[in-house]
């Protein structure tokens, strides 16, 4: 794993890269706009209550209950403006360090949305579910990177596996190479959690899974070039 983190990092040396952050970005920015307006005009239609203690209560949960959705939101948000460009970083971490692409299966729009769309529900799902143990020190942080260590795991390792292969084949080799594949949604998660760094983190965590796709494919005898 430590050589597949020091590739990833590599992969920031592509100049081409640089065009498929920057427009992940941009797509991540407007996501985030187009929620964060649908929040507020929701929050518009709470009524007035004739009590003005009622008001600010509702008024203070109301900010902070939109607050941590944006910090949830950052993780599912992120993969799926990444999922829009996906193809070509695979292309250019595969062309980079392996020598091209290989033979390449189209996956199916359909197949992506709902990749994407199991992934933004299950990370929104699955956080409020175990929401109260956030609330624990100690707890807290080992509940939430093993809990979004799989979710990051299993989507980043599907985006980048179905260029290659159908979905039977995907989910067969993702449960055969579970921990490894879950090890690397946990350092993708880590870095999705860094201000800043949560920027450039889902580049990092798909060109980091293409690694991990090769090794648990072709094996560890399958050398990258350098």
């Amino acid at each position: 794993m430590p050589q597949h983190i020091a590739r990833a990092l590599a992969q920031f040396s592509d100049l081409g890269t640089w065009g498929v952050i920057f427009k992940a970005i941009a797509v991540t920015v407007l996501l985030f706009v187009a929620l964060f307006w649908g929040a507020q005009v929701g929050l518009q239609q709470i009524p007035e209550f004739s009590w003005g203690w009622v008001n600010n209560a509702v008024r203070i949960l109301t900010s902070l209950s939109l607050a941590l959705g944006m910090v949830f939101l950052v993780i599912p948000v992120s993969a799926v403006a990444l999922g829009f460009f996906v193809e070509e970083l695979a292309n250019r971490v595969e062309l980079k360090f392996y020598g091209g692409t290989g033979k390449l299966r189209e996956p199916g729009i359909g197949e992506m949305i709902f990749v994407m769309a199991r992934f933004f529900l299950s990370v929104i799902l699955l956080n409020l579910l175990f929401l109260p143990f956030y609330f624990i020190p100690g707890i807290n942080f080992a509940v939430f990177f093993v809990l979004n260590g799989i979710l990051v795991g299993r989507e980043y390792f599907e985006m980048v596996a179905l260029r290659h292969m159908p979905p039977r084949e995907v989910k067969r080799l993702r449960r055969k190479n579970g921990f490894r594949i879950f090890v690397a949604g946990v350092i993708t998660t880590l870095a999705l959690s860094i201000p800043l760094v949560n920027f450039l983190a889902p580049v990092f965590g798909a060109a980091l899974m293409v690694h991990v796709f090769k090794e648990v494919t072709h094996g560890k005898k399958h050398g990258a070039r350098h």
